[in-house]
């Protein structure tokens, strides 16, 4: 059995049906390489792409984009991909690759529940991001193929790794249904602020060498936040605090 995001047009709802039937717009399938499918539902401003590529070990993935006119869904349940390197994947609805049914019932799922925000699942994302920048230590992973992962030992290095999920958080959200939304950019910013404090406590035990490929990384991500908290809370002090090195 093939399965398959199915589009019931009658009642104009999404489900997870099987493939070859008069229903499917996307099947499962175990084809090797890059592929992206772009799929529009009937009479509604909403479009879903799913990209894959898979059995290529560190690189293999699978997720979908799921866009209402224009503006994506952001996946605040998936925990997980707070600790994946290089991306926190908000804006995407990633799977291990290869599971295809967990990705069309999170596909289902979020779609039905469009039009509502939970700010449960917001505040969670963001005490957990709290919860890491505090921690000595982390794993992170290359994504969700990777099982050994990597670990992180040191306190800044894991605040390097926060801010790098924050500059993802800040791109996403300007591309978001959640643009404009009051709460999400309140916890955003008080995040922002906690890690910038944690920041200016680590900053004066790193050992700090000329050749450390990490320095770039760090000004760039740091200055982000640090434009993002000008421009919404304007707390000046905590510029302040990161010239100060005793």
């Amino acid at each position: 059995m093939v399965r398959a995001l199915s589009y019931d047009l009658e009642n104009n709802r999404l489900y997870n049906g099987i493939g070859g039937t008069a229903d499917c717009i996307l099947s499962e399938h175990d084809k090797k390489g890059f592929h992206t499918y772009k799929v529009s539902l009937p009479n509604e401003p909403v479009e879903i792409k799913v990209s894959s590529n898979l059995h290529y070990q560190g690189v293999s993935y699978l997720y979908a984009e799921i866009l209402i006119r224009g503006k994506k869904m952001l996946n605040f349940q998936d925990k997980q991909a707070l600790y994946l390197l290089n991306a926190c994947s908000l804006d995407t609805f990633q799977v291990p690759a290869g599971n295809w049914d967990e990705l069309f019932d999170s596909i289902v799922r979020n779609y039905n529940n469009r039009y509502i925000v939970s700010k449960e699942d917001i505040d969670m994302y963001f005490n957990e991001l709290d919860d890491i920048v505090l921690k000595d230590g982390i794993h992170v992973y290359r994504n969700k193929t990777d099982q050994a992962g990597t670990e992180w030992k040191g306190s800044f290095l894991v605040v390097l790794h926060v801010f790098d999920m924050l500059t993802d958080i800040m791109r996403s959200r300007n591309e978001s249904v959640l643009s404009d939304n009051a709460f999400f950019e309140s916890r955003l910013l008080a995040t922002c602020k906690r890690c910038l404090q944690r920041f200016s406590e680590c900053y004066p035990t790193w050992e700090i060498k000329e050749d450390d490929r990490r320095l770039k990384k760090l000004s760039e991500k740091l200055f982000a936040v640090i434009g993002y908290i000008n421009q919404y809370g304007k707390p000046l002090e905590y510029v302040n605090l990161l010239t100060h090195r005793p």
